[in-house]
């Protein structure tokens, strides 16, 4: 009775396992097609260390662990945040600023828009301009 039982659980984590599996390769091959949408037409340039969002107003937008930051139809920043696909679906991405700037190796910190209860964290990667040709 004993192996029956250990068996048919080993038989139900391995479908677990490859359900989670076969559900990150959707999502992420879904995210890659979001992303290759937004930055269709535009152009990869030199990476940044910094941004200034006091300078500019950018609208945010969260693809899995990428933000994008666009400026105009134009210009759009983009970096790698591991952590922060919490904030894809559906929480706020929070930072503190002790300068005027964004900068790669700042950590922001995701936050349940309802409850206001922290739900994980992230650090900036460089942000990598992609601008349209003229």
């Amino acid at each position: 009775m004993r192996i029956i039982t250990l068996t048919t659980l080993l038989l139900l984590a391995g479908c677990t396992a490859n359900a989670r599996s076969s559900s990150n390769q959707t999502t992420d091959e879904s995210n890659a097609a979001e992303l290759a949408k937004a930055l269709d037409g535009l152009t990869p340039g030199k990476p940044r260390s910094c941004l200034n969002p006091l300078a500019r107003r950018y609208e945010t937008k969260t693809i899995g662990d990428t933000i994008l930051y666009r400026v105009n139809k134009n210009l759009i920043y983009r970096t790698e945040a591991p952590g922060c696909s919490h904030a894809a679906s559906g929480d706020a991405l929070v930072s503190v600023n002790y300068g005027s700037q964004l900068c790669s190796g700042q950590i922001l910190q995701t936050v349940d828009f309802f409850t206001r209860i922290y739900t994980g964290g992230c650090t900036l990667g460089e942000f990598t301009p992609y601008t349209r040709a003229k």
